[in-house]
């Protein structure tokens, strides 16, 4: 019997995850200004697909320091589209929205703590406290609205989702805003951590071990 849980757990183990880091020289995210920062990077890697990803990010205020709330950043490649930010901490009754300088964070489907636009209501943060930068592992905002329009109750639908399945290799684009008049923010780096999908010859190996153990197990019960 102690043969079969270590099949299942073979056959259930993913592939190691790839992690590519991209540093930006002076990436400074013009104030009050809707073309933004466009920094296109480019993923070569053998794997086939992605099976899961996540993204790191390291904003900074400059300066007086940024105001997150002004701060507006999508993630694109092929067919996948995410939104990561998207005006956090905007409500109908704040339309100001977080009052924080930079980000130092994970974005992740499985994100631990919640739902980034909320983060300070999430935290509990009194009104006078600026975290400076926000830290943690959140999901992405994923509110796909004109960011003059979002609110904390717009529909989240620009999730990671998009991106599973698809081929990482090729260009990626990451896109920085700040959108209102303020502090200066800087983009620092970025980075991607893509989980593959398992290799044909990967699955077929694992599953054949699989099913060799467990007709031990069976050869054994009798």
């Amino acid at each position: 019997m102690k043969y079969l849980p270590l099949a299942l757990v073979l056959a259930a183990s993913p592939l190691a995850a790839q992690s590519f880091l991209f540093n930006v020289n002076n990436g400074f995210i013009p104030d009050n200004d809707g073309t933004g920062l466009v920094d296109v990077r480019t993923v070569v890697t053998t794997t086939p697909g992605i099976l899961s990803l996540e993204v790191r990010v390291n904003i900074a205020g400059v300066g007086a320091g940024a105001y997150n709330g002004d701060l507006y950043l999508t993630l694109q490649h092929g067919s996948g589209f995410s939104v990561l930010l998207n005006r956090p901490g905007v409500t109908a009754l704040d339309s100001f929205g977080s009052p924080d300088n930079g980000f130092n964070v994970t974005f992740a489907s499985t994100g631990t703590q919640g739902d980034i636009h909320n983060y300070r209501s999430i935290l509990g943060t009194d009104e006078n406290t600026i975290l400076e930068p926000l830290t943690g592992r959140w999901e992405p905002d994923a509110r796909f609205a004109d960011p003059s329009e979002v609110l904390d109750t717009t529909p989240r639908v620009a999730t990671f989702d998009s991106f599973t399945g698809i081929d990482p290799n090729g260009t990626w684009t990451l896109f920085a805003a700040d959108l209102a008049t303020g502090g200066l923010a800087r983009l620092d780096s970025w980075e991607l951590i893509i989980t593959p999908v398992p290799e044909p010859a990967t699955t077929v190996l694992v599953g054949a071990l699989a099913l060799g153990v467990f007709g031990v197990w069976r050869r054994w019960r009798r």
